[in-house]
């Protein structure tokens, strides 16, 4: 692997949590450098859309052309905080099938760092809308503030 190479952190349980339906509707909380859109990307038929958002202007002028010519995918400046008002601005509340949020804890358009050696949780109606992998901590069932079901709804 060369320097330059990105590797997405936690990739297989990432999109095992999801369990990706290939004409779904994702939201990947951080787009980073990529890896895990360009996954999620892979998994999608022609029906399949996915949603990226990054608060980073740099992160998202470098973006790779490969995806954000893709018709299916769409790259968005903000933050997690914003995730509900972006679902609706889309028009797609109830139609969210999984969100892969922000490695950081995002209040109020600030950036926190989780405690060392957390890892970012997934969120899929396919998973109890929960797929915990940090061993005290319980098992999130809603998004907060959102109603039991499809994400949004």
């Amino acid at each position: 692997m060369s320097n330059n190479e990105h590797v997405p952190v936690l990739l297989g349980p990432v999109l095992e949590g999801l369990d990706i339906k290939k004409d779904g509707c994702y939201v990947d909380g951080t787009f980073g450098r990529g890896g895990h859109s360009g996954e999620i990307l892979k998994r999608l038929n022609a029906s399949g859309h996915l949603i990226s958002i990054d608060r980073d202007p740099a992160a998202i002028a470098s973006a790779p052309k490969a995806l954000t010519d893709d018709p299916r995918f769409e790259l968005i400046k903000g933050c997690c905080a914003q995730l509900e008002t972006i679902i609706a601005e889309k028009g797609l509340k109830g139609q969210v099938d999984g969100i892969l949020p922000d490695a950081h804890d995002c209040t109020n358009g600030h950036a926190r760092p989780r405690n060392p050696g957390e890892e970012a949780q997934l969120v899929s109606r396919h998973a109890d809308c929960g797929h915990q992998r940090h061993p005290k901590r319980p098992a999130p069932t809603t998004l907060p503030d959102a109603p039991t079901g499809r994400v949004g709804q």
